[in-house]
């Protein structure tokens, strides 16, 4: 989407997603993972809270050099990209890097949510989830379908008690049947 490049559809599949871009649901989905891949140490080692601490702590002190180095480049007129990726790059540092920087993930969200649903024709999105899926925040979800209701588009919630971003392969059916429900 970000990179111009036309994308049609009619129906949007959400496989166990999405994660929102803050700390604290990239730490839910690293700890799920950690602990289905054998880092079940580093959970019991690490806190919840210092490991949503860091993630943070490294997110700000990335955007801080994204920061300072756009400002140098534009500074210093070292920039060779086009007027249209240079006006794009201005507001992404302006917008996302600085409230990253600060903690406001709210209105992050809201860009990203903006970007996949607020199309010219509304769509039809389905929401393949497991309610007990430890890698999603149930609250993701909830934002993201709300999100999609707010910019007209349709949704379809599809309960599944398969394991994470596995109902694709193992009941393909479910699939099908939410398209079916999108066409009514």
């Amino acid at each position: 989407l970000a990179a111009g490049i036309g994308l049609d559809f009619n129906s949007i599949l959400l496989d166990s997603t999405p994660i929102m871009p803050r700390p604290n649901s990239f730490v839910r989905f690293t700890r799920a993972y950690l602990a289905d891949h054998n880092g079940q140490l580093f959970n019991r080692i690490v806190p919840i809270r210092l490991h949503q601490f860091l993630v943070a702590l490294k997110w700000k002190i990335g955007c801080i050099y994204v920061r300072l180095k756009h400002r140098m480049r534009t500074r210093f007129k070292m920039r060779n990209q086009s007027n249209e990726i240079r006006e794009k790059l201005d507001e992404w540092e302006a917008t996302v890097a600085r409230d990253a920087m600060h903690g406001n993930y709210d209105s992050i969200i809201e860009i990203a949510m903006d970007k996949v649903f607020n199309r010219s024709e509304p769509k039809n999105c389905i929401f393949l989830r497991n309610p007990s899926d430890k890698y999603i925040d149930p609250n993701d979800i909830s934002i993201a379908m709300e999100s999609a209701r707010k910019h007209g588009n349709s949704v379809v919630d599809v309960a599944t008690t398969q394991p994470h971003i596995q109902t694709l392969f193992r009941r393909p059916n479910l699939i099908f049947s939410a398209l079916e429900r999108t066409k009514k």
